[in-house]
């Protein structure tokens, strides 16, 4: 834990070379141990940092590498996440098509598991993904869609408190 903390810390300060060594650090250890879950996140911060730098094919791979390994760990709420990631990355890299369909398997699993505010960001991703593929009709029918979800979690709320 203590390498991803310092390889979070390297991304924030823009240090990342030395971002990636915490990382590839934090990897050795939890290969070593057979942790699945520090795996994923050694992988994780790995593709962060690639991403940092641009590199978002070689982030791909690793966030990719990240997901298989927290499925393993049976950690679908993280698994999910980087399905957004790996999302953001296929974007970067003009694959709208891959992009388009994790973004759609994203919020599927986002409405599965609850999370409301990972369906928010999805939701906004898939809206962008559509107008970059000049498909604004269905850009406007995910716009729409999701704020009548969005209207009604938030009366739901509002009416709770």
């Amino acid at each position: 834990i203590g390498h991803m903390v310092l390889c979070d810390a390297y991304n924030v300060k823009g240090s990342y070379s030395d971002a990636s060594k915490a990382s590839l650090e934090a990897l050795k250890i939890a290969e070593k141990d057979g942790n699945k879950r520090g795996m994923a996140f050694a992988h994780k911060g790995i593709g962060v940092s690639y991403a940092n730098l641009m590199d978002y094919k070689t982030a791909l791979k690793e966030y990719e590498t990240a997901r298989e390994n927290f499925f393993l760990a049976s950690d679908t709420i993280d698994a999910n996440d980087m399905l957004f990631v790996i999302g953001i990355a296929q974007t970067q890299i003009k694959e709208y098509d891959k992009a388009l369909n994790s973004f759609i398997n994203c919020r599927d699993l986002s409405i599965k598991q609850k999370d409301i505010e990972g369906l928010h960001l999805v939701n906004n991703e898939l809206i962008s993904i559509y107008r970059m593929m000049k498909n604004y009709d269905k850009a406007l029918v995910v716009a729409k869609e999701s704020y009548a979800y969005f209207k009604e979690e938030f009366l739901k709320h509002y009416k709770a408190n």
